[in-house]
């Protein structure tokens, strides 16, 4: 009587074990499936072109087709046509390779911009003509500059609200060959070194003594 009770409490202990087991594999499995779906859908994201998924990683979808971009540093789309601005320019809506002369576009023409601009669409010499409301006027100094749609020479001239003033006009002898020696206040010219601008008004510079205490130091001998 004892060893069939113990054969059947064994019996038991085996089926809920094998029980447990199962239940276990179960949970586990759909765990898995749980952890695999999300993974799937978040890593690669799920891109499109045209309906076609693509891996953003590794492909680029220009227009509606998909182009490998393996090896590109610098990915982009000309069009329809993937390119790598590392190596090209996409002027015009057409590749042109990129050089010491072909650093950027006008249009569909590559130009240099270390010595040219583009105004208006038509490639300008920096060192021959400047370029002020889209408008291209001849170069008459090195230091021309705009202020708005005008020409003026910043060591001679500032912009004050978009109009140019010659600093002579109020300070004879006055320039601005070293920078910031004047600047407008309103419609005003003052010098830095002797007056300051507040709400448009010119202020005169006081010898105030500095607002932080003076410190003292005390020796310990």
């Amino acid at each position: 009587m004892f060893y069939s009770a113990f054969q059947s409490e064994s019996g038991i202990e085996k089926r809920t074990g094998n029980i447990m087991s199962k239940l276990l594999i179960t949970i586990a499995t759909a765990l898995l499936a749980i952890i695999g779906s999300t993974t799937a859908y978040h890593y690669p994201p799920p891109y499109y072109c045209n309906g076609q998924p693509f891996n953003v990683y590794n492909s680029i979808c220009c227009g509606a087709q998909v182009t490998s971009i393996t090896g590109f540093k610098d990915p982009a789309c000309c069009g329809n046509v993937a390119f790598d601005r590392d190596e090209k320019l996409c002027c015009g809506g057409a590749l042109v390779a990129k050089s010491a002369t072909a650093t950027g576009c006008c249009g569909a023409t590559a130009i240099d911009l270390s010595l040219q601009e583009c105004c208006a669409g038509t490639a300008i010499a920096r060192l021959a003509k400047i370029c002020c409301g889209g408008t291209a006027a001849t170069r008459t100094s090195i230091y021309q500059v705009c202020c708005g749609a005008t020409g003026m020479d910043k060591t001679k001239e500032l912009c004050c609200n978009g109009a140019p003033k010659t600093i002579a006009d109020t300070f004879k002898t006055g320039n601005n060959l070293t920078p910031n020696t004047f600047a407008c206040c309103g419609n005003a010219i003052f010098r830095r070194s002797t007056n300051y601008c507040a709400f448009n008004q010119i202020q005169q510079r006081g010898n105030y003594a500095p607002w932080w205490p003076l410190v003292t130091h005390h020796h310990v001998w």
